[in-house]
């Protein structure tokens, strides 16, 4: 069994200490960018491995997505554990918004069925609790569990029910 030393040691073999910003750059295998380490016979993100290593347990949550380890630095394939931070996926969107890395979010994504305007609609039917998902669903031609992860937040968590979409009546 390997030791939590060799561990870090098998760990830091992978990692380049770029002097100018302090980011441990991940020089191992990537996912779309983010570090991949082979640990506990399963392909982990290096970045949730640093954090788990150099700074403690990544703490549990009840959302879909689990809590997530957000970089300060905004470069996915840093490890360092103090460029890390832990925060929610709404975090995570909040996050990318406000330092306007969202190219692909929302409407602007190549897969989204839906735009901006009518997520806040049905943000505001389902606020009513008078139609069933389903046929909220039918009415913009999308799928009931749509439906439902943007009511609980799983989709589309960046979008708030603006003033002016509080009036509608239907």
């Amino acid at each position: 069994m390997i030791t939590d030393e060799e561990l870090k040691q098998r760990f830091m073999d992978k990692v380049y200490i770029e002097p100018n910003s302090g980011c441990w750059l991940w020089e191992g295998a990537t996912t779309v960018g983010y570090g991949s380490f082979y640990k506990d016979r399963k392909s982990n993100l290096a970045h949730r491995v640093s954090y788990e290593m150099f700074v403690g347990e990544i703490p549990n949550s009840d959302s879909y997505h689990g809590m997530c380890v957000l970089h300060k630095c905004d470069i996915p394939s840093c490890v360092n554990p103090d460029h890390l931070f832990i925060g929610t996926q709404a975090d995570n969107m909040h996050n990318m918004i406000s330092k306007e890395r969202s190219g692909s979010i929302g409407s602007d994504s190549n897969f989204a069925k839906l735009n901006e305007f009518q997520i806040r609609v049905i943000k505001r039917l389902l606020s009513f609790n008078t139609m069933k998902q389903h046929e909220i669903g039918r009415l913009f031609e999308v799928h009931q569990c749509a439906i439902s992860r943007i009511k609980n937040k799983k989709r589309w968590s960046h979008i708030e029910i603006k003033e002016e979409y509080q009036c509608l009546q239907f």
